[in-house]
């Protein structure tokens, strides 16, 4: 590693560091790996702005979707596929399949 290449891995550094303590963690993981394809790609800095951010939201809804699921105490995997309304037949098949689909 050269003396200019060694000062641009400590800018990285940097700019991960602060990109932690802002409390963008998933965005500090992502952030070298996105600076090089924007320098490969040669990115606009607003895209490049905008990949990074978008990871990190990203990451954020899938933590709180999953923490959602987590929480809502639902069975794992369950969807309308695989729901039995044979063992619930106060439920109209037609009707639930109708709101899923949002087609009324």
């Amino acid at each position: 590693m050269n003396k200019q290449s060694k000062g641009a891995q400590v800018e990285l550094d940097t700019t991960r560091g602060r990109l932690e303590l802002l409390g963008l963690s998933h965005a500090a993981e992502q952030f070298e790996q996105l600076v090089h394809q924007a320098v490969k790609e040669n990115q606009a800095p607003y895209l490049f702005l905008d990949r990074l951010l978008e990871a990190e939201q990203s990451r954020r809804d899938e933590r709180r979707i999953a923490t959602s699921l987590r929480l809502s105490g639902l069975p794992p995997g369950m969807t309308l596929g695989n729901f039995d309304f044979a063992f619930q037949p106060g439920i109209e098949k037609g009707r639930i399949q109708t709101l899923a689909a949002c087609a009324w």
